[in-house]
């Protein structure tokens, strides 16, 4: 599904929670926001596709009192959700290729996906798979959420200098939400655009290691040398500035939900 290796993303089960936790607040207002707009029942069936870690899908699924699939191509991924799993909710969890997915049409009444398409070379695959594993009544959300890391110091710093190496960094999540709400729209959906605000106490320290270590997706794209060069002018501007690393920072986070629902005709 994805254009790199399942290691990558077992790799990343070890900090994902930690680098992705987004906060409390913003997740409750997230859930509400869903539950304000969406008509589901108790034992209703959703679907993530990338549940990763559950740190999204879980508390959503048991706030919306509905029965819980998610499928990765990560097992470490899953070993982590797992254990977050009530086991008095009804969850399964399955190894699989959003582009193959296991399942018949006409089975979910929401589908999720949350920063899993823009690592797709061709995201419109599985919304194309998404319309038909959707009951008549379904929707469709793209949920991305999280802490806006790139508003920092730390990462402005280490950014500016990459660009003067000729290196742009592309946020191809906004692009995509414009992209399938343009395809589906076309098709006869209604849609809902959200944006819900947030902000997270981080220790400058954290911050500048989740850049020293590359633990985002489109760090992937930076060449080691470039990282390096940036990494070490980061420390040396840090120091020149006398910032106190050990310092508590407010970062803003950010919900974004684009809801999908089927225009269904109705008899006079």
């Amino acid at each position: 599904m994805m254009d790199s290796s399942n290691a990558c993303f077992d790799w990343a089960s070890h900090f994902y929670d930690y680098t992705r936790a987004i906060p409390d607040e913003l997740m409750n207002q997230t859930i509400v926001a869903l539950r304000e707009r969406i008509e589901i029942c108790p034992g209703d069936k959703l679907l993530d596709i990338g549940i990763g870690t559950g740190r999204l899908a879980i508390p959503i699924s048991e706030k919306l009192n509905v029965d819980l699939i998610g499928i990765d191509i990560s097992e470490k991924m899953l070993q982590k959700c797992r254990k977050k799993v009530n086991p008095l909710k009804n969850v399964c969890l399955i190894v699989a290729d959003g582009l193959a997915l296991p399942f018949t049409n006409n089975q979910f009444n929401l589908v999720f996906t949350s920063h899993v398409l823009h690592l797709l070379s061709d995201p419109f695959q599985i919304i194309r798979n998404i319309t038909h594993l959707l009951t008549k009544n379904g929707y469709y959300a793209n949920l991305d959420a999280y802490v806006n890391y790139h508003k920092t110091i730390p990462f402005k710093i280490y950014y500016n200098k990459l660009s003067e190496s000729g290196y742009r960094h592309i946020v191809r999540g906004n692009l995509i939400r414009q992209e399938i709400t343009i395809f589906l729209s076309k098709r006869g959906w209604f849609y809902h655009k959200l944006k819900i605000n947030g902000q997270k106490e981080m220790i400058l320290n954290d911050i500048v290691k989740f850049i020293r270590d590359r633990v985002f997706s489109h760090q992937r794209a930076i060449t080691e040398d470039f990282h390096q060069q940036s990494l070490k002018f980061l420390y040396q501007e840090l120091e020149t500035r006398s910032i106190d690393l050990s310092e508590k920072v407010i970062v803003p986070a950010t919900s974004h939900i684009t809801l999908f629902q089927r225009h269904v005709k109705t008899s006079n």
